[in-house]
């Protein structure tokens, strides 16, 4: 299945003989509550968590 937001189908109308603008494809769109299906961005967040510092375990063998 593909995603199809108003410049996919403003092209798709146009190569099918269609003579409209994509401000006119995005309205009807909008006014017929058709939306594209977007994927939602990675957005990392940092943790609320203290880092708490260890010592170094290392130093006491050497």
């Amino acid at each position: 299945m593909e995603r199809y937001g108003a410049p996919n189908i403003h092209e798709s109308l146009l190569s099918k003989g269609f003579s409209l603008s994509l401000k006119r494809v995005q309205r009807l769109m909008s006014k017929a509550r058709i939306r594209s299906i977007t994927k939602k961005k990675y957005h990392p967040y940092p943790s609320k968590e203290k880092v708490i510092q260890l010592d170094n375990l290392l130093k006491h063998y050497v």
